[in-house]
C-alpha cells in the first residue's frame, strides 16, 4: 500500500495483512444456500441386469447386478418443468449386506452436475439412497492452520431417503417391520403384526443408516377410528444385529416391551428374504447363499467353487490381517492350501 497526499509525494510502500473469514459475513439472501434436491416422482428405471465386469459398488458382488436410471431434481422445480440443478449432487448409498450385520456406506458417484445418473445395484440387497449437495469447502476445511480453531463441519444438505430392495427379476421388494402382539382387540392370538405405515419408511432408513435405536410417536386414535396396534405415547426401537440380539420396542415410562423383526416380502405379500438356492449350489460356510467364488490352487491348476461373496470376503479380509486360524488359511472343499478366491460367472 502507497499512500499519496495532494502534492504528489508518496509514502515508503508498506503491507498490509488481511485476515479474512468467511463464516463472519452473513450470505447475502436465502438464495445463497443450496435447497434440497428431491427425487423426481419416478426416482429409479430399471434397465434390466448388467453385463459382467460392468461398474459395481462398495466391492461387493451378490451375484446379481441391475443397470438403473435414477433421476431426481431441484428442490425449487416447479412440477413439470424442466429439471436444473443450481448445486452439484453426491449419491450416497447406504446398505447391508444380507447375513451381516454391518451398515455399509459408499458413495456412487461425486459432483453429477445433470439430474439422472445410471448405475448397477445389487440384487436381495436393501439400501437407503440420497441426494448430497456436494460440499466444495469441506475439503478446504480440513487445511487448518496452527493455532487456528477449525469451523465446525457443516450441516449436509441432502434429500429424503429412497428406500430400494429389488429382487433378481427386477420387482420392487417390501420390508416390513413387525411386532410380536401377545392380544389384539380383535381376539384373535399372539402373532407377529406390522407396525403402522407411516412409521415403516422411517424405520428402515434408520436401520440401514447404521442408527442404533429410533424414537417415534403415536397418537392416540380418535374415537370411532380404527384401533392401532400400539397405544398411543413414545416408543424406542433398539436394533439388534439379527444374529445373537433380536430388534426390541418399548414403550417409555412404562415396562411394556415387545420383541421386533423385519420381513420381506414380494408384491403378493410372500415371503421373499432371499431367493431359492438349491442344497448343492449352497455356500459350504453359510448354507444360505448360492456359490459364486471359487478357492484357486497354483500346484494343480485348478479351483473349487466353495462360498457366496460375502463368505469370500471374510477369507479375504483374514489372509490380509494374518495369523487367521487354520481352517481358515484352507479351501472348505479340500483342506489344501489356496493362493487365491476368485468369482466365478456361470
Amino acid at each position: 500500500v502507497v499512500a499519496e497526499n495532494t502534492a504528489g509525494q508518496r509514502s515508503p510502500p508498506a503491507m498490509l495483512a488481511l485476515d479474512v473469514r468467511p463464516e463472519v459475513f452473513p450470505p447475502l439472501g436465502e438464495e445463497m444456500a443450496p435447497g434440497a434436491p428431491q427425487w423426481a416422482e419416478e426416482p429409479v428405471l430399471i434397465l434390466g441386469p448388467t453385463s459382467e465386469g460392468g461398474p459395481h459398488f462398495g466391492d461387493y458382488d451378490p451375484g446379481t447386478w441391475l443397470q438403473a436410471l435414477l433421476l431426481w431434481h431441484d428442490s425449487g422445480t416447479e412440477k413439470g418443468a424442466a429439471p436444473a440443478l443450481a448445486s452439484a449432487i453426491d449419491v450416497v448409498c447406504h446398505f447391508r449386506r444380507p447375513g451381516s450385520s454391518d451398515p455399509h456406506e459408499v458413495v456412487l458417484a461425486k459432483r453429477v452436475a445433470s439430474s439422472r445418473l445410471q448405475v448397477a445395484l445389487p440384487a436381495h440387497v436393501p439400501m437407503s439412497l440420497r441426494l448430497v449437495v456436494h460440499n466444495e469447502t469441506a475439503s478446504r476445511d480440513t487445511n487448518v492452520l496452527d493455532g487456528e480453531t477449525p469451523r465446525p463441519p457443516a450441516p449436509k444438505v441432502q434429500s429424503e431417503p429412497l428406500l430400494q430392495m429389488l429382487s433378481e427379476s427386477s420387482e420392487q421388494l417390501r420390508p416390513v417391520w413387525e411386532i410380536w402382539s401377545r392380544g389384539s382387540p380383535d381376539g384373535q392370538p399372539p402373532r407377529w403384526r406390522p407396525l403402522p405405515e407411516e412409521l415403516q419408511n422411517v424405520l428402515e432408513a434408520m436401520w440401514l443408516e447404521g442408527q442404533r435405536k429410533v424414537a417415534f410417536e403415536v397418537q392416540q386414535p380418535a374415537s370411532g377410528e380404527a384401533t392401532n396396534i400400539l397405544t398411543g405415547g413414545r416408543y424406542e426401537l433398539v436394533f439388534g444385529d439379527d444374529r445373537q440380539v433380536q430388534h426390541s420396542l418399548r414403550r417409555a415410562g412404562s415396562q411394556w416391551r415387545s420383541n421386533a423383526r423385519r420381513v420381506v416380502l414380494d408384491a403378493n405379500g410372500e415371503d421373499a428374504s432371499a431367493p431359492m438356492v438349491a442344497v448343492e449350489d449352497q455356500c459350504v460356510v453359510c448354507m444360505e447363499r448360492r456359490r459364486t467364488h471359487a478357492f484357486m490352487h497354483q500346484e494343480t491348476g485348478d479351483g473349487h467353487l466353495a462360498v457366496c461373496g460375502g463368505c469370500a470376503e471374510a477369507y479375504r479380509i483374514e489372509a490380509v490381517v494374518g495369523g487367521a486360524p487354520r481352517h481358515v488359511r484352507l479351501c472348505p472343499m479340500c483342506r489344501r492350501t489356496f493362493t487365491s478366491v476368485q468369482r466365478i460367472y456361470q
